[in-house]
């Protein structure tokens, strides 16, 4: 069956800040951020310490408090920066474009206008569920984005990946609650 939609900025940007929520390289460097930059001020404000004047160490200490509780908003909105502007730098020529996902027996037909790519089903890698979108994840790297919002016969594709999966022994993930922090 031949499942047609049309991906927009937004589909993109939550396809990569699900993949970054995943990323063990960048939960590794946002906790960093967020415990490294206070643990130097509260440093600097040990350093700063003498008998006459506490309000320096009061202030660095003050401000390692703030930053350990907002970093995490500062980071989650560079980040949404960020791939906002590699989105509009790399997929502006396809969005609003009429995409298809056609699902033949083991093989999976990517179109994109004239442009068509095909994948073995085995070389799905996982097929994740988030609120408004399914994931399959190629193991070349590639991502297949589906917006569940715009996408005709929902149902039949999300039982067709389910039972594809099962076949493929592929992990079929509903993450129905995920939201970038």
């Amino acid at each position: 069956m031949k499942f047609e939609f049309i991906l927009n900025e937004q589909d993109y940007l939550n396809s990569s800040l699900f993949t970054a929520s995943k990323s063990a390289v960048i939960k590794k460097r946002r906790l960093g951020s967020r415990l490294i930059i206070p643990i130097v001020y509260i440093g600097l404000g040990i350093w700063f310490w003498d008998d006459y004047n506490h309000i320096s160490t009061i202030l660095f200490v003050l401000f390692a408090i703030l930053w350990f509780l907002f970093s995490p908003i500062i980071t989650r909105r560079r980040y949404v920066r960020y791939y906002k502007s590699a989105i509009k730098e790399a997929y502006s020529q396809r969005l609003g474009r009429t995409l298809s996902l056609e699902i033949q027996n083991d093989v999976l037909a990517f179109t994109e206008g004239p442009n068509e790519s095909r994948f073995q089903a085995s070389d799905i890698d996982v097929i994740n569920e988030i609120p408004d979108l399914i994931l399959i994840r190629i193991k070349s790297s590639n991502c297949i984005i589906l917006p569940k919002e715009r996408i005709n016969n929902l149902d039949e594709l999300k039982r067709q990946l389910k039972q594809l999966a099962e076949r493929m022994k592929v992990n079929y993930n509903e993450e129905l609650e995920w939201k970038w922090r």
